[in-house]
């Protein structure tokens, strides 16, 4: 099992800070054996603990000149350094040694050190800060001090940290970010794009369990070298999956400027391949207010509002419409779960309103969330029994895609500790993508038949559908 690390807070900005464990297990046998190679530097180094464990490796009476010669780091908070100093002293380094090479810095303006002689080796577990909560914190200053064109794209602190890396010119970097760097979409698209054209990933660990005590956010260790000149080539590299049981798997990954660099690339290969240029379905997301208002009747129907959670089951409510809209929601009884549960049976996907919710619909009363349940609607010209097609059609192909890709394509959700898998987030882009490829209006009768005795029999499989 991983050990957890500590927090502590800064203002409204909250430093992990990383155990020793985790740098034995992971960081040390990464970096080169001829430790004099380098100079070791963390730039938000915390309490210390992912450089001043190298000075266990280093003879005892030779630590202080090591010290002194390839170790230096920062902080923005006078409380970490003087912790580092601390705990340096426990390797037997000096005050007045330690006070040189450990000082007081704001790292993502500024490199403090002198950038010549050995190169350097950055070793480092950055700050995390969505760049949309500093609009929040005007009065730290902190959006003035980090936004501006030059860093136009970027969406995270420890996102300009990778980007003042390469600025600062250091060749070789440890960094342990969230996973998502990996593997978002829109948040990290950018960022990727600048980093992995200057730096190829030779390695990482991607923990899909808890490593930080005092939040959910899965993480990974990355392991970049700077390239000789940018370019714009694929990279692959090898990597280990930790899942929440703690079982690794070793697994290649590839990378595709073409995709933003963005690993899972396997669904939208998938999505290009079963493509369909006509006559694919259409589909629209959410029903809302106005329009069961426009369709005022004299059915009285109980719907749910998602909006309104209480205890443990959302509000239901009455409403009055006219027949049409009785019968489009009765039709279209189909609702996409986009967030996994953590138990067995409960994956995100497509479900029935009625049989889950006993209602004829999900209304959105206020505003529309993406991890609510979410009522879909075929605008396409079917019936019953295609949209029961959809439905298990949909799921087939999702549960193909997660166990080819081991749901790498999907956005990694928050951490909870009785999950029984790692759970995951489903875009609406990927439902919508996922819907269109189904080729249910080529289908004819004979086939939907054939089909429907297979869901009867629990017998679909991906090459009943393609």
């Amino acid at each position: 099992m991983v050990e957890k690390t500590k927090t502590s807070s800064v203002g409204d900005v909250t430093t992990h800070l990383t155990p020793k464990i985790i740098f034995d297990t992971y960081i040390f046998q990464n970096i080169p054996k001829n430790l004099e190679e380098y100079r070791f530097v963390d730039l938000y180094c915390g309490e210390g603990g992912l450089i001043l464990p190298i000075l266990g490796h280093i003879t005892p009476s030779l630590r202080p000149a090591f010290f002194k010669e390839h170790c230096f780091l920062c902080d923005n908070n006078p409380e970490m350094i003087e912790k580092a100093i601390i705990n340096a002293a426990k390797y037997g380094v000096p005050r007045a040694i330690t006070e040189k090479n450990i000082i007081l810095n704001d790292s993502l303006e500024r490199f403090p050190f002198d950038n010549d002689g050995l190169p350097f080796f950055h070793i480092t577990n950055p700050p995390y800060l969505y760049f949309g909560h500093l609009a929040k914190m005007k009065e730290k200053g902190l959006q003035d001090k980090y936004m501006s064109n030059e860093t136009k794209g970027i969406q995270d602190l420890y996102q300009l940290a990778l980007y003042r890396d390469i600025k600062y010119g250091i060749s070789r970097s440890i960094y342990i970010v969230p996973s998502n760097f990996l593997f978002g979409g829109a948040g990290t698209n950018a960022i990727r794009n600048i980093v992995l054209s200057d730096y190829l990933i030779i390695g990482a660990y991607i923990f899909e369990t808890q490593i930080f005590e005092d939040t959910g956010q899965n993480v990974g260790i990355f392991n970049f070298l700077r390239k000789p000149a940018r370019d714009g080539r694929e990279q692959q590299f090898n990597g280990v999956k930790i899942d929440v049981a703690g079982k690794q798997t070793n697994r290649v990954y590839h990378l595709n400027p073409s995709n933003c660099y963005r690993a899972g690339g396997e669904f939208d290969e998938f999505i290009k391949v079963h493509k369909i240029c006509t006559d694919a379905l259409k589909v629209k997301f959410y029903l809302k207010s106005d329009e069961v208002a426009a369709h005022h009747g004299d059915m009285e129907r109980t719907v749910v509002d998602v909006n309104h959670y209480d205890g443990n089951e959302y509000k239901r409510m009455k409403i009055s419409i006219d027949y049409f809209l009785n019968r489009y929601l009765a039709l279209n009884d189909l609702y996409v779960r986009t967030i996994d549960t953590g138990k067995a049976g409960k994956r995100v996907g497509l479900y029935s309103i009625e049989q889950d919710f006993h209602a004829l619909g999900l209304l959105v009363t206020g505003n529309t969330y993406r991890t609510n349940p979410i009522q879909i609607f075929i605008e396409s010209n079917v019936g019953a029994l295609d949209i029961m097609l959809i439905h298990y059609c949909f799921n087939t192909i999702l549960e193909h895609l997660r166990g080819n890709t081991d749901s790498e394509f999907l956005t990694t959700y928050k951490y909870t500790g009785t999950a029984e898998y790692t759970r995951k987030f489903l875009g609406l882009t990927q439902v919508r993508k996922i819907i269109e490829i189904i080729p249910i209006l080529q289908w004819n009768d004979e086939k939907k038949r054939e089909l429907q005795q297979k869901l009867i029999a629990d017998s679909l499989t991906i090459e009943d559908i393609f």
